[in-house]
């Protein structure tokens, strides 16, 4: 059976990775709410509120409840269904229409490429609901007078267009695109690789061990290659303009004026929650990936291979 006679077609490609992203957001959106938490802590150069993540953790239990951990849910799963959905999808897409007829994957470096374009565009496409997460899951670090109190990610959505325009839905597009990009390459190109090198050993075999293992070691890579890109996104994200003015100017004054207030090691802030969001994340989302892919190989295409994602 060739490649071509088991290629999966595109919209079902789109498919598993919208249930995949989907699926994962219920165990990863703390984990996020957390990491903004982290990241928004000490902005300035004022105090830290948040000395570590577990700190993160109990002042929101203590101050706004015990289910505030999933306070902006609605658009994490939104923001799952159009970012993480795009940016899967049209990777597996790109790299099936470079699969040579034998079932030889391209190479290193087009895949690369293939989670640089599919990863910029998968940014594009979900900022909107990204803006949407990070204000719903920062809102009550502030005031209850500054607070947006959004009450879902239509809400947000709707609003944010009413109350500041829709170019707002796109603001910090290029640290989101950025980081998106970045994490393409260190989430999916590492993984797959790292699958395929350890599959050369005769220490593994193509299973869920695998599949875990490769998750974990790629999450790792990620956390710290997009914390710097990340810190980033969030600030402007959540920045508001007072005056007329904007706290800051774009992706490089964030930079500069982390480093100058906070200290160059700032950058890396909430890299703990992004490792901890990161793997449990990785762990589904790969999982899910994975094994639907199998069965619809399996099932549909009748492929007895056992190949996955």
């Amino acid at each position: 059976m060739s490649a071509a006679d088991t290629q999966i077609p595109s919209y079902v490609r789109f498919g598993i990775a919208g249930l995949a992203g989907g699926g994962a957001s219920f165990v990863s959106h703390p984990f996020d709410l957390v990491k903004y938490r982290m990241q928004l802590s000490g902005k300035g150069g004022t105090e830290r509120v948040h000395k570590t993540s577990l700190h993160a953790v109990y002042n929101v239990a203590r101050s706004e409840g015990p289910l505030a951990i999933y306070t902006g849910l609605s658009a994490s799963i939104l923001r799952q269904l159009t970012l993480t959905m795009t940016r899967l999808g049209l990777y597996s897409v790109i790299v099936d229409r470079f699969t040579r007829s034998d079932g030889t994957p391209p190479s290193v470096s087009l895949q690369i490429t293939a989670g640089l374009v599919s990863g910029f565009v998968g940014a594009v496409v979900g900022n909107p609901t990204d803006i949407a997460l990070v204000r719903m899951s920062s809102d009550g670090r502030l005031p209850p007078s500054e607070r947006y109190n959004y009450k879902h990610v239509f809400d947000a959505i709707s609003r944010i267009i009413k109350e500041e325009g829709l170019v707002t839905l796109w603001m910090g597009w290029k640290p989101a695109a950025l980081r998106c990009m970045v994490l393409n390459v260190t989430q999916i190109v590492f993984y797959k690789n790292t699958k395929v090198l350890l599959l050369r050993t005769e220490y593994f075999q193509d299973n869920v061990g695998l599949h875990m293992l490769s998750s974990v070691l790629s999450a790792l890579v990620s956390a710290f290659a997009t914390a710097p890109i990340d810190i980033t996104k969030t600030r402007l994200m959540s920045m508001k303009t007072v005056g007329g003015k904007a706290e800051y100017s774009g992706m490089v004054d964030v930079w500069i004026k982390i480093i100058k207030l906070e200290g160059i090691h700032s950058l890396w802030k909430g890299v703990t929650p992004t490792f901890a969001r990161i793997l449990p994340n990785n762990l589904m989302i790969f999982l899910i990936l994975e094994t639907l892919t199998k069965a619809y190989k399996k099932v549909v295409l009748g492929d007895k291979s056992g190949r996955g994602f």
